[in-house]
Parts: structure tokens; sequence; C-alpha cells
């Protein structure tokens, strides 16, 4: 039992000596139930912030159940943990005896730089509320209009005389009347379907809009999502020289390839 402890923690040594410099110090120490990964994640450069995740080489083994410095916006620092409860997962140690298995920093993040606040995203209906009040307010006034030009031509209609002594206050005649109520009707109704078809415009837009943002929504998904923390599935560079094991003794270099 011993030895094959000792065999599968070199060989998640020699994994993690091709990786990166941004996973150091692997150390995987195994027991009945768990294998803890120690390590370290060394910040590069600006980046202070990555997903960290386990990357299993044998595709019929996937660590499911693991717990500590895994996932998503880990912070760089040494002594870093993760736990994989492989008995949990339905493996026995003799079956992860020879397994190969990788700690993968991905997505750095670069810190946030002092020059102000976040910005905030544009709401999806900027820019359409004055364009509906527009619209609005413009039709509210051709109703108003309209009112005057039935009112107007209420005059007309009650008034049959043309000598009636309401067209001498008005100082016009009474066909005079009629026309000012006719001409007035008509900027109504401008006003009116002119206002309704600006704020029915800006209906449209956000309608447009709505339809653009779920379809980008949905490339987005559609796109290739990130690994899971607990499931890598990079593939492994084809050509590779690192270390190989023998043993407890023999310590030497391989060149592998592979189709």
């Amino acid at each position: 039992m011993k030895k094959q402890v000792l065999f599968f923690a070199l060989m998640l040594l020699c994994s993690a000596g091709a990786m990166s410099q941004i996973v150091r110090n692997l150390k995987p120490e195994v027991d009945d139930e768990k294998v803890t990964f120690s390590f370290d994640l060394t910040p590069q450069g600006q980046y202070r912030t990555f997903d960290v995740c386990l990357k299993s080489y044998n595709p019929s083994i996937t660590p499911k159940n693991t717990s500590g410095d895994i996932g998503k916006n880990k912070t760089a620092g040494i002594n870093k943990k993760i736990y994989w409860y492989y008995a949990n997962d339905g493996y026995t140690q003799e079956q992860i005896s020879n397994l190969k298995m990788d700690v993968i920093a991905i997505n750095p993040l670069a810190p946030r730089t002092a020059s102000g606040p976040e910005p905030k995203p544009i709401p999806i209906y900027a820019g359409l509320g004055g364009v509906a009040t527009t619209g609005l307010g413009l039709a509210v006034a051709g109703l108003v209009k309209h009112g005057n030009a039935q009112d107007t031509y209420q005059v007309y209609k009650d008034n049959v005389n043309d000598n009636d002594p309401i067209y001498t206050e008005l100082g016009q005649t009474r066909e005079e009347v009629y026309t000012e109520a006719n001409k007035q009707n008509k900027g109504a109704q401008y006003l009116i379907y002119g206002g309704g078809a600006v704020f029915i415009g800006a209906g449209i837009i956000l309608f447009n809009r709505i339809k653009w943002m779920n379809r980008i929504k949905k490339a987005n998904q559609n796109k290739a999502a990130m690994p899971k923390a607990d499931q890598c599935y990079f593939p492994a560079p084809r050509l590779q020289l690192k270390p190989v094991y023998s043993g407890q003794a023999g310590v030497g270099l391989g060149l592998t390839y592979t189709f």
C-alpha cells in the first residue's frame, strides 16, 4: 500500500512539472478516502486571481467531489490545498494508483485599477425614455387640439345664421369658423398620428434591443463553456519532455508523442 501511494504521488509530481509556473510545489497525499493536493499558486505579473481546477488524464476517472482552493477567482498564495474525495466518487485506491493528474490555473484576472469606479451597464431602455415621452406628449397635444377643433365646429353647427352676433364677437365669418375648425382638426390628427408613431417606434426599438440581447445571450451560452472547476478537459500537448520516475530510485527524462 505504501508503494502505491508513493508511486501515485510521483506520477502527480511528474504531471505538475509539465505545467506552467503558476502552480508550483505540488505535493499530493493519499489516504483511504481522499487525495490532498498542496501547492503554491504564484502570481503572474499583474495577475493575482485565477480559476483553479483538477485535470485527470484518464477519461474514465473524473474528480467530482472536491473542496478547498478549487473553483473560480482563487487568489494567489502559498500552501493552497485541494481535497478530492475519490472514495465518494466511487473509486478505489487501487484504481487511482497509476493516475496522472494536474492542478491547473486558468482565466487569469487582472486587478482593478484606481482609475475610477466600475462603469455601470447601460440599461436596455437607454435613450428611449425621452423618445417615448415626446411621442406621448405629441399625442396628448393632438387630443387637446382635437377637442378645440370640435368646440369650434360646434359653434359653426349651432349658429347657422351668417349674421349671428357670435361671429361678430369672433371677428370671423361663419365660413371662416368652419375653415378654422377643419384646420385645427387636421393639425390634431397630425399630432396624434405622429406622436403615436414616435411612441410605437420607441417600443419597436426596445423590442428589437431585447431580441438582440437575447440572441447575444444565447450565442454566448452556445460558445464552448469554460471547463468546470473540477473537470478540466484540456488536451495534453502532443510532444512532451518530462521527468520519468522508476520506483524510488530511478530518475530521468522521457520524450513522449501522443497520436
